[in-house]
């Protein structure tokens, strides 16, 4: 995800919860919507900052599908 053009820091990930920044070309709102576009739901922690939550069972394959939908937002980072 660090390799994401609108993605500006990643917290360390000690659980089942990925926290990161958003560049501040990039409002939170207009990323969410992308998300909910694209069938992913996401939180927000305040300014900039992104939360997913994953469940136990998400396997490699979603994840991969994750990372490929973040890969392919149309953003205008």
């Amino acid at each position: 995800m660090q390799s994401l053009p609108y993605v500006s820091s990643i917290l360390p990930v000690e659980t089942n919860i990925v926290i990161f920044t958003l560049d501040d070309r990039m409002s939170t709102e207009e990323f969410l919507q992308a998300l909910r576009t694209q069938g992913v739901r996401a939180g927000t922690m305040g300014h900039q900052m992104i939360r997913f939550v994953f469940h136990l069972d998400v396997s490699d394959g979603q994840m991969n599908l994750l990372v490929e939908t973040l890969r392919k937002l149309p953003l205008t980072a």
